[in-house]
């Protein structure tokens, strides 16, 4: 099911995507990111913090930026990816004076000098081995203001994760082999070291199941 010796090639991810044109795949996307939207607003409103920055980590032609926008509609969002044609495809959507991507290793050491007040990411941490995602989970807390807020997503080895990811797989339409889905424990553990967690939800009504765990940083 997993293969880190096979990399997910997101340049060719993001260009599919924005040539898919399928009605049901479209529905059906459109329906499980409205469930996550949902749930991530609700999560961070409960915390009653003000939030005047954003950064998303792995945010290439990002699918959460216009619900975050419109809930916090004065704040900086930048987008910080190593995908150029994902890069790319977001700068031409969203010209914002306070809307930036940049073309970005995260891994590598002081990449960038920036922090906010939210530190995100969906779907980024599981594409790494073991080692390295527990660096790609302290780089939110690097990025993000004292007293700031972490939020993660990142799939779960459910029963009903397994067997939707092996029917995509079977019929051809899995496009992440590298894609690790991780245990609570695991991320949570890392999480602990910089921070408070705050809450922990699992996101079944998506069908591949998610964790999603927002954290207040010491």
């Amino acid at each position: 099911m997993y293969d880190n010796n096979i990399k997910t090639d997101w340049n060719n991810y993001y260009k599919e995507r924005k040539k898919n044109n399928s009605k049901i795949i479209l529905a059906i996307t459109r329906n499980t990111r409205k469930i996550t939207d949902n749930i991530i607003i609700n999560m961070l409103k409960k915390t009653k913090l003000n939030i005047n920055s954003i950064i998303e980590l792995g945010g290439a032609d990002s699918c959460f930026y216009e619900t975050l926008r419109k809930e916090f509609n004065n704040c900086d969002y930048t987008v910080i990816d190593n995908s150029k044609v994902g890069i790319d495809i977001f700068n031409e959507k969203y010209k914002d004076d306070k809307t930036k991507a940049i073309y970005q290793d995260i891994l590598l050491e002081n990449i960038i000098d920036l922090k906010s007040d939210l530190v995100f990411s969906a779907g980024l941490i599981e594409h790494f081995n073991i080692d390295d995602t527990s660096k790609m989970i302290r780089k939110h807390f690097h990025f993000c203001n004292n007293n700031g807020l972490v939020l993660i997503t990142f799939p779960t080895p459910t029963i009903l994760y397994r067997i939707l990811r092996k029917i995509s797989e079977i019929i051809g339409i899995w496009k992440f082999p590298d894609e690790r889905p991780l245990k609570k424990q695991e991320v949570l553990s890392e999480c602990k070291k910089y921070g408070n967690v705050l809450e922990v939800k699992l996101n079944w009504l998506i069908g591949l199941t998610q964790y999603i765990i927002l954290v207040k940083k010491f």
